[in-house]
This record gives C-alpha cells, structure tokens and sequence, in this order.
C-alpha cells in the first residue's frame, strides 16, 4: 500500500509520522467533504497523496499548517500556500458581494451523501428573520445552467459538497456560497474563523 510504503520511508529518515483517522474513513483517508481525519493532529506538516487541490485545499484551510500534495499519477509536487490564498481573496470577493444579496436560493441536492434539507429549512428561517426572502432549491446535478432559470434571485447559498461553490465558482453569474460563508455574510462568523463546510454522516443535519 502507497500509504504504508510512504510512512516507512519517512520514518526510516529519522521522521516522526502521524495519522489520523475517522468513523466513516480509512486510516489516513480524506474522503468527499469530511476532514476529521486531520484534525487535532498537530502535525508541523501534512501530507496529501492524490489528484486534485480540493481535498489539500481542505486540510490547509482545517489546519493552518504547510500542507505538500503528491500526484501519484503525474509525479507533481505542490506546497498550497499560495493557490489557498488565491482561494481565500476569491472567497472574501464573494461573501463581500453576497452581504448585497436579499433574494436567496437555497440548494438542496438530492444526491446520496449530500441531501440535508434539515440545515436548508433552518437557513431559510434565519434569512427570513433576517428580513430576506429564501427560497428551497432541489436539484440532482448543480452547475450555472441548472440555476438559469432562478437568475431573480440574488444569491445562493449550497448545502450540497462545498466543492460547488469553490471549484466552479468563476463561471457563477451570482454569489454561490456555503453555510459556512453565509455566518459571515450574516455576521455571525468573523472572516479570520473562516472554514469549509463539512458532511458529516454524524451530524444532525445529515437527514
């Protein structure tokens, strides 16, 4: 197993290895949009073995340390200092523009693993408290040509992956935000607290 083989290399180079694990994950495993594996580790530096920078985004992001990712595939070596970053400039661009927002859409997916209609109709409430109109979305497959037709509301706020509102979040026309960037946008969270959203097949809004 890579995992295996990693760990005994840098063990044999004087390194001291730790690795976490979760309920729902394999040892070492970061899986979908659950980061518990890293937390409370406190390790001086991660490192993440696979494709993709969504995944070291997420351990940087939970742990403010170094985090170096490894393409087994391509061979590439990346330090997620500086795309974080660039992330986190995007992201407080949006939340900026999302604090105009008065006219909500609130996505629901209905994929397996993503469907938390609980955390939905609580948004809903608190955006009204707020003052606001929130409407319920629910879709299967989320991109811009989906939300066309609700281009009247203003802003949208995703219960589904995070992965939708970061990844692809240049080809929005409008704010597409998490739970998490909604406590900021309503100040309940101040930006230097900033976190991605998480499902946690725990949590009480898993149902």
């Amino acid at each position: 197993h890579l995992l295996d083989e990693i760990v005994d290399f840098l063990e044999d180079n004087g390194k001291e290895v730790v690795i976490g694990s979760s309920r729902s994950t394999r040892k070492g495993q970061v899986l979908g949009c659950n980061f518990t594996s890293v937390k409370n580790l406190g390790a001086d530096v991660y490192l993440f073995i696979g494709s993709g920078n969504f995944h070291p985004l997420g351990i940087y992001l939970f742990t403010k340390a170094p985090v170096l990712a490894i393409d087994p595939y391509s061979g590439d070596i990346r330090e997620m200092s500086s795309y974080a970053d660039r992330i986190l400039r995007i992201r407080f661009a949006r939340i900026v523009k999302a604090k105009e927002v008065t006219k909500w859409g609130i996505i629901v997916s209905s994929k397996e693993g993503q469907y938390r209609m609980k955390m939905a109709k609580e948004i809903k409430k608190l955006l009204e408290d707020e003052g606001m109109e929130a409407f319920i979305l629910l879709m299967d497959h989320v991109n811009p040509d989906v939300l066309l037709p609700y281009m009247e509301l203003e802003g949208f706020v995703v219960t589904a992956c995070p992965r939708i509102a970061i990844d692809d979040s240049q080809m929005y026309k409008k704010p597409v935000i998490t739970p998490k960037e909604l406590e900021i946008v309503l100040n309940k969270r101040e930006w230097e607290k900033y976190q991605l959203d998480e499902i946690l097949f725990e949590d009480r809004y898993y149902q």
